[in-house]
């Protein structure tokens, strides 16, 4: 299966909608995707770049962070 997307400037509200770039919808209480980094001898957490969100059928979605894909469910 193959997906096309097809993009324009908006002013629109995209919440719950296909999106590139910006900040993910996440469910309330959901922390942003991160990665755990161990560099000189300290831990730190390093939140994943957000590329896109795709909105699928149902109002679920495929959030793509990095090298991860997380299905959001409604």
């Amino acid at each position: 299966m193959a997906i096309s997307l097809h993009f324009h400037k908006t002013y629109d509200d995209l919440f719950a909608r296909s999106k590139m770039w910006g900040s993910p919808d996440l469910p309330e209480g959901m922390d942003y995707p991160a990665v755990e980094v161990e560099e000189d001898g300290e831990t730190y957490s390093d939140p994943l770049m957000f590329v896109c969100q795709i909105r699928l059928a149902h109002g679920d979605a495929l959030l793509l962070c990095q090298d991860r894909i997380f299905l959001r469910r409604l």
